[in-house]
């Protein structure tokens, strides 16, 4: 499927990302994604949106896509090289999770509502998309409590 990214950006911004992409090896369907929901994520640090009532500023992308077609690349340049050089500016907790298990990932954005993650996640996603009868450990429904914005209770027992 195609999507006109250039019409989202003034020219020259457009050559930038156009070839940048190329330098990169990697799709531009994977790289504007990845600068969207990085301004997206620095945008939403004190910003709610006001529409009746108020949300969080939450935007989620998930790339699927065969090995080699440059997804890492383009998360890693544009997403989590960014993050990284802004947590250390900054002197922000880390808000990084790469790697995670359920758990996990439920414990970080527990403990710090905001989590930019990136990188490998088929372990957690095949989980999350099986039933409950298969599953039944409620983390789809417990991630989307936490990923809501709402204020969930949360205790961890093993």
């Amino acid at each position: 499927m195609t999507f006109p990214f250039n019409e989202l950006f003034q020219n020259n911004v457009w050559e930038f990302i156009h070839k940048k992409a190329a330098a990169l090896s990697a799709s531009v369907g994977y790289l504007v994604p990845s600068l969207l929901g990085t301004t997206a994520f620095v945008a939403s640090t004190g910003s709610t949106i006001n529409h009746k009532y108020e949300i969080p500023f939450n935007v989620f992308f998930i790339f699927v896509g065969p090995p080699s077609t440059g997804k890492s690349q383009a998360l890693k340049e544009a997403a989590q090289l960014p993050m990284t050089n802004l947590i250390e500016s900054e002197d922000l907790s880390n808000f990084l999770l790469d790697k995670c298990t359920s758990s996990g990932l439920s414990k970080k954005i527990a403990s710090n509502s905001k989590v930019l993650v990136s990188t490998e996640m088929f372990d957690l996603l095949n989980k999350l998309l099986k039933s409950d009868v298969n599953n039944a450990t409620r983390d789809a429904q417990l991630l989307c409590e936490l990923l809501s914005g709402e204020r969930v209770p949360y205790s961890y027992a093993t």
